[in-house]
C-alpha cells in the first residue's frame, strides 16, 4: 500500500516538473499571411496601379525592364523565420529566370491609386537590401527569407511589409527593343488574377511569465518532497498549500478593461503613429488617396475643445479625449506585449464628417478586423449615424466577442445620400472611437495547464491515508 502511494506521488510530482519544463519551451507557432497588393512598376516609372492579385510581370518588354512588388499584412509578433510560397509563370521564350528578392524603402502610400510612382520607385524595388535570390519558372516555390528580411518583418509587426521583385538574369542581357516580343517572369501566375502569394511566419518562443517559473519552482520543491518515504501530515498539508499557492499563482485575471483615451494627450497621428491606452498599442496606417500628400491618420481629439474640430463635423456628445481616425485612415489595435491575443467586446463610435454640409442618417460604417494568431481573420461591420447623432455604443457579435485576435484593424466607408459607400478613394471615411470595453488578454495554454497541475497535486497530497 505504502508503496502504491509512493509511486504516484512520484508520478505526480515528475508530472508537474515535465508539465513545468513544456511550459517553458512550448513549441513555437506559426502565423500565414497572405498578399494584399501588388503591381509592376516599369524602367520609365509607370505602373499598373496597386490591386488585390494584380499582374507583376518581372522582365523586359517594349523596350523597357520590369520590377514587381507585393505587401503583406504582418500580425504583431515575434517572429524567428519567414517563408514565401508562389506559384511563377514564365512568359516569352527566356525559360527560368534567376529573381532576387529585396527590401522597399518605398512608402505603400506612394504604390496605392497611382499609375506614375517614378523611375525612384522601378529601382527601389531591385535594389537595396537583398532577402533571398531563387530560380523562377512554372513550378511552386517556397523560398526561405533571411535575416535582413525577417529584422524588416518584425519591425513591420502592426502594419504592411514589402518586397521587391527584379529579373537578374534580364538585367544581364540587353532590353528588349519596342515591337519585339518581351520575356520574363510572372512572381505569382500567369497575368491577371494570378494566386496570391503566401508569407509563413515562425513565432519566437515566448519568454515565460513570472508565474510559470513560480510554478516550475514548485514542481522541483515536490519532486524532492515527495521523494522522501516517510513524511508527516504537517508536510503533506505543506504540500497541498504549495500545490494550491502554484495554481493561484498563474490563475488570469477575472476582469476585463475598459480603454479611453483620457491620459493621452492631444495629438495628430501620421502613417506609422502609436499612442497606447491601457497596454494597448493604437496604429495609424495611410491608405487613402496619395493626392492628399500627407499621410494624416488619426488624431487623439479633446471633444471639450471646439478647435480642434473647426474644420469637422465631430460627434457633439462626447467632452473626453477619444481617438479619431481621419482620411480614409486605418487603425491597427494590438497588445503592448507582443503576440498577446485578446477579446474585443464593445466600443463607442461616432462619424466624424469632413465638413458641416450636412450628413446622411447613416453617415458610414464602421469596418473591423480581427487576426487570429494563424493568420485567419474575422470582420465585422457597424453602421454610423451622423455626427449630429454623437457616439453610439456598440456591442460585437458573441462570435467576433469570443474570438482570440492578435491585431484588430478599424477603418470605415464613408456613405452619401443615396446609400452608397466607399473606402479609401475619398479622404472622407473618418470615425471617432472611445470606451473600448470587455477588453482581456488571453491567457497562454500553459497557465490552464499549470493550474490544472495545481488542483491535481492538492487531491493527490490531501489523501490522508500513509502506508
Amino acid at each position: 500500500m505504502f508503496k502504491s502511494k509512493f509511486n504516484m506521488g512520484r508520478l505526480v510530482a515528475a508530472a508537474g516538473f515535465g508539465m513545468a519544463l513544456w511550459a517553458t519551451n512550448a513549441a513555437a507557432a506559426g502565423v500565414s499571411t497572405y498578399s494584399v497588393l501588388e503591381g509592376w512598376v516599369s524602367s520609365v516609372g509607370g505602373s499598373d496601379e496597386a490591386t488585390p492579385q494584380n499582374n507583376t510581370f518581372t522582365g523586359s518588354e517594349n523596350g523597357q525592364r520590369f520590377n514587381s512588388w507585393a505587401s503583406f499584412y504582418i500580425p504583431a509578433g515575434n517572429y524567428q523565420s519567414a517563408t514565401l510560397t508562389l506559384t511563377p509563370g514564365s512568359y516569352g521564350e527566356l525559360g527560368p529566370a534567376v529573381i532576387g528578392l529585396f527590401d522597399v524603402a518605398t512608402p505603400m502610400s506612394a504604390l496605392l491609386n497611382t499609375f506614375h510612382p517614378g523611375v525612384d520607385v522601378f529601382n527601389d524595388l531591385g535594389g537595396g537590401r537583398e532577402y533571398a535570390a531563387a530560380t523562377f519558372y512554372d513550378q511552386p516555390l517556397s523560398i526561405t527569407l533571411n535575416g535582413r528580411a525577417l529584422a524588416d518583418i518584425n519591425a513591420a509587426g502592426g502594419s504592411y511589409f514589402l518586397i521587391g521583385f527584379t529579373n537578374k538574369t534580364l538585367n544581364a542581357q540587353p532590353i528588349r527593343p519596342e515591337g519585339v516580343m518581351g520575356s520574363g517572369i510572372y512572381i505569382s501566375g500567369n497575368g491577371r488574377n494570378q494566386t496570391r502569394m503566401e508569407l509563413d511566419l515562425g513565432l519566437a518562443a515566448p519568454v515565460p511569465e513570472p508565474s510559470t517559473w513560480m510554478t516550475l519552482g514548485a514542481g522541483l520543491l515536490l519532486l524532492g518532497a515527495v521523494a522522501r518515504r516517510r513524511r508527516p501530515p504537517q508536510l503533506k498539508r505543506a504540500l497541498a498549500a504549495l500545490a494550491l499557492g502554484a495554481g493561484v499563482a498563474v490563475l488570469p485575471a477575472a476582469h476585463a478593461d475598459t480603454l479611453n483615451f483620457d491620459s493621452v494627450d492631444p495629438a495628430f497621428l501620421w502613417d506609422g503613429d502609436s499612442v497606447l491606452s491601457g497596454g494597448y498599442a493604437f496604429t495609424g496606417l495611410f491608405v487613402g488617396d496619395p493626392s492628399d500628400g500627407g499621410g494624416l491618420v488619426g488624431a487623439v481629439i479633446d471633444g471639450s475643445d471646439p478647435f480642434l474640430c473647426s474644420n469637422m463635423a465631430c460627434p457633439s456628445n462626447n467632452s473626453s479625449h477619444y481617438l479619431a481616425g481621419l482620411n480614409d485612415g486605418k487603425i491597427n489595435m494590438s497588445s503592448a506585449t507582443a503576440g498577446q491575443t485578446f477579446h474585443l467586446g464593445s466600443f463607442d463610435a461616432g462619424f466624424i464628417g469632413h465638413d458641416f454640409l450636412g450628413s446622411p442618417e447613416v453617415s458610414g460604417v464602421l469596418w473591423l478586423t480581427g487576426t487570429r494568431a494563424d493568420g485567419s481573420t474575422m470582420d465585422e461591420y457597424f453602421a454610423l449615424a451622423k455626427p449630429d447623432f454623437g457616439f453610439q455604443h456598440y456591442q460585437t457579435s458573441g462570435a467576433f466577442g469570443a474570438s482570440a485576435f492578435v491585431s484588430i484593424s478599424i477603418t470605415s466607408f464613408s456613405c452619401d445620400f443615396d446609400g452608397d459607400c466607399n473606402a479609401f478613394n475619398s479622404n472622407q471615411a473618418q470615425f471617432g472611437l472611445d470606451n473600448i470595453s470587455d477588453v482581456a488578454a488571453v491567457p497562454e495554454p500553459s497557465t490552464y495547464a499549470m493550474l490544472g497541475l495545481g488542483l491535481a497535486l492538492v487531491g493527490v497530497a490531501a489523501r490522508r491515508r500513509a502506508a
